[in-house]
């Protein structure tokens, strides 16, 4: 599973994500989403700074999890919350006993380039959700344009492929709503919307929200 994440061999960048303010994106507790009872379990995919499992916890949720590709995010969470984290390459060995009532993916599941890899994931996420289990994914969009350069589609060179040229090889795909539909079309879809998404770069950018159903 270390693979798993092609466009993420360059991890110096996601070792930054602990310094970086997020503050401007929504969270999980910002959406228009049903959130399971506080004694039910999440687990965020990705969770770079950790903003949505500490809020979670600050709401009264006890059983949560996070899975990180960032060793620095991981330790810089491990430093001051009791939440447990783990590597993004131990998502395989979790998955077979981890069981949640919803797994949440912000900004992750568009990194995600290589075909292969990202069936892994979904499998790896149909074997966690339990029974009714949800599946948030909150991302930047496809622009129904097709190009190979599918992060400069409309707002022009991706600054970080530019700056991690193995980046540019295995660039972000944008998927549409259509198409993660599709991905997941074993799981009931409950909820698709399209909206904009704040950026660090631009005022905002295109993006959706998507629940499924296990």
């Amino acid at each position: 599973m270390t693979s798993l994440l092609r466009v993420k061999t360059d991890i110096s960048y996601w070792d930054s994500f602990h310094r970086v303010d997020h503050s401007n994106i929504p969270g999980l507790l910002d959406l228009p989403i049903s959130l399971p009872q506080t004694d039910q379990s999440i687990l965020d995919f990705g969770f770079g700074r950790g903003r949505n499992l500490r809020q979670l916890r600050e709401r009264g949720f006890k059983n949560l999890t996070g899975i990180e590709v960032s060793r620095d995010c991981i330790a810089h969470m491990q430093k001051d919350t009791p939440i447990p984290v783990h590597h993004f390459d131990k998502l395989a060995e979790l998955a077979k006993t981890l069981k949640v009532d919803m797994f949440s993916m912000f900004g992750v599941f568009s990194t995600i380039a290589d075909t292969s890899h990202r069936n892994l994931l979904v499998r790896s996420i149909r074997s966690v959700l339990k029974k009714n289990g949800r599946l948030v994914i909150y991302d930047y969009a496809y622009d129904r344009l097709r190009s190979h350069q599918y992060r400069s589609i409309r707002f022009g060179p991706c600054r970080h492929c530019l700056l991690h040229p193995t980046w540019s090889q295995s660039p972000f795909i944008h998927y549409s709503i259509s198409e993660v539909e599709e991905i997941f079309s074993d799981l009931s879809l409950i909820q698709a919307t399209e909206l904009t998404i704040p950026s660090f770069k631009h005022a905002s950018v295109p993006g959706y929200l998507m629940v499924f159903q296990k």
